[in-house]
């Protein structure tokens, strides 16, 4: 489950998918809809995820400084 998760907010983030919530449906993006995957990874999606995982990690810092 810890990689589905973490491939799930990587296509979040690559714009794959809709904003993920607990106990919903996982839905496509119409990007998502009408992308090719055998060209999945583009140098903009990897930079969009890389992106995304810096903003969790400094905003999960700041949360564990306050605790």
């Amino acid at each position: 489950m810890f990689d589905f998760n973490f491939g799930l907010k990587n296509l979040y983030a690559a714009g794959m998918l809709k904003a993920l919530a607990r106990g919903k449906d996982v839905e496509l993006t119409q990007q998502g809809i009408n992308f090719d995957l055998s060209t999945y990874r583009t140098k903009e999606q990897d930079e969009a995820v890389a992106k995304y995982w810096e903003i969790h990690a400094k905003s999960k810092k700041k949360k564990d400084r306050r605790l």
